[in-house]
């Protein structure tokens, strides 16, 4: 039991305090009254979760194309057509099948987009729980809780519709409870390995930080919950790998490896260089076993986009962030004691500096290319073209969904068997040269450009709409221009 003793008790014995409405640690022995504490630590729980709500509704519209991909899957699976990108043709085109099925409940942007945020939130709170179990401190628990509240890729990726909230939640819980000693844990490590596969690797590692029966039990615990739907991949699309993985990964040459751990190493540097710091001199001057989770989590995730040469995107990185987050904060409170508020302050500052002035600028103009653009272009073809057409499309979330019609997927992600043919040959060479015919013949053709109409030959221009940005390093913006395309008599390889 805690000692019940008064503020001017604990300085007297020269004993750490904070300030009153948190507890101290179970070290020190000294508390304040439990009632106030409780309510006052609730009450600032509650205002980070409501922080972070504001913030992710003032991303307004935002929701990526990827969304899209994952709403067409879910609305084909809730009208019988199975799995499928196309309505009636299975295909491995997605990375989140527990998303999907999520979805299926209510097949729209806005209840994804509301999903997403509801899961982030609920990830706050465990968040903390996890915190205060890892840092054992209500004050310091509370301080990283606020950072990653406040995070700009959780807060821009929970704002998507993606399935990004899920497998941070699922993750949590399943780390929570791995704190905690309880083997369950692997049940919502599976689960989250269905939200994320990448998450597999991170349920291996924690086997390895369990004595022999227990490590045994979680394994088959996990393996109960993730081999039926392995089992049921492999003989529904024949394979247990979906295409987005064979489409983004290609264990390719060196150089390809040089620029993944450039663009993934400007993500998490620019974003958490200062956690980062600090884990790293903890390590060097306190080092546990323990110490090794998150590194090599850290370490595996990243080499396993960086070796198949991918351009990491922020997403990607997010399920390291809980992890950077709680260790750095171990070792800012390592070092600096109470002046833990000091880079807690800086990164408030920093976290504003992208969450308004980078990221929600870009989302905003995504969003609205997403109205003025993707949907209009679907609309046009809804309305103006044969409904057995065949589109040829690059980006095809928003235009899948909304166009109606069959899709060849130019980028490999839902039509497998773009996949060898991208490895060969550049996209721009294989639409030049009618390539894709080898896969499908297309009656129309969706081509993005700086310019617009600027294919020609058997490619005859018919509508255009301006898309303002793709991304955060995209200023400029591109055209997408919808083509007819004249048949030629190239028979189409089966």
């Amino acid at each position: 039991m805690f000692n019940i003793r008064n503020v001017s008790q604990c300085q007297e014995k020269k004993e750490r305090i904070v300030p009153q409405f948190f507890f101290i640690d179970r070290a020190t022995k000294c508390v304040v009254k439990e009632s106030v504490s409780k309510k006052l630590v609730i009450g600032i729980i509650t205002a980070i979760v409501v922080i972070f709500l504001g913030c992710c509704i003032s991303y307004k519209g935002y929701i990526t194309d990827d969304t899209f991909i994952t709403l067409q899957f879910a609305k084909n699976l809730k009208t019988g057509f199975g799995l499928s990108f196309n309505p009636g043709q299975p295909s491995y085109g997605f990375t989140s099948p527990l998303w999907i099925f999520i979805l299926t409940i209510f097949p729209y942007p806005i209840f994804a987009k509301i999903m997403g945020i509801l899961l982030g939130a609920l990830s706050i709170l465990v968040f903390y729980l996890l915190s205060k179990k890892i840092l054992g401190d209500e004050f310091i628990s509370i301080v990283a809780t606020l950072i990653f509240a406040y995070d700009p890729l959780f807060i821009r990726w929970s704002s998507s519709g993606m399935e990004a909230a899920l497998a941070i939640l699922l993750m949590l819980i399943g780390m929570l409870l791995f704190q905690k000693r309880n083997t369950y844990f692997a049940v919502f490590m599976g689960l989250a390995t269905l939200a994320r596969p990448e998450i597999g690797m991170l349920s291996i590692i924690l086997l390895f930080f369990l004595n022999r029966r227990e490590a045994v039990k979680s394994f088959l615990i996990f393996l109960a919950i993730v081999l039926p739907y392995l089992i049921f991949s492999y003989l529904y699309f024949g394979s247990i790998l979906p295409n987005t993985f064979l489409s983004k990964h290609g264990f390719v040459y060196f150089p390809r490896f040089i620029y993944s751990v450039s663009t993934g190493g400007k993500i998490l540097i620019g974003t958490y260089f200062l956690e980062g710091i600090f884990f790293i001199a903890l390590c060097i001057k306190k080092w546990q076993k323990r110490f090794l989770i998150p590194i090599l989590w850290c370490f595996l995730l990243f080499f396993f986009y960086a070796i198949g040469g991918m351009r990491i995107q922020s997403r990607y990185l997010l399920l390291l962030t809980p992890f950077i987050i709680i260790w750095g904060f171990k070792g800012m409170y390592s070092f600096l004691k109470s002046r833990v508020v000091i880079p807690a302050v800086l990164l408030i500052v920093l976290n504003s500096y992208f969450v308004w002035a980078v990221n929600r600028p870009a989302c905003i103009k995504f969003a609205k290319g997403t109205r003025e653009c993707f949907i209009p272009v679907a609309k046009w073809i809804k309305a103006n073209t044969e409904k057995d057409a065949v589109i040829g499309v690059g980006d095809i979330g928003a235009i899948g969904y909304y166009s109606e019609r069959e899709i060849l997927d130019l980028g490999g992600l839902v039509t497998k068997d773009m996949i060898p043919l991208l490895r060969r040959n550049e996209l721009q060479e294989i639409i030049d040269k009618s390539l894709y015919e080898s896969v499908k013949k297309i009656d129309y053709l969706v081509y993005r450009a700086r310019e617009p109409a600027t294919l020609k030959g058997k490619y005859n221009p018919l509508y255009s709409e301006f898309h303002p940005a793709l991304g955060l390093s995209d200023p400029v913006g591109w055209f997408y221009t919808i083509y007819k395309v004249e048949q030629t008599d190239i028979e189409t390889v089966e």
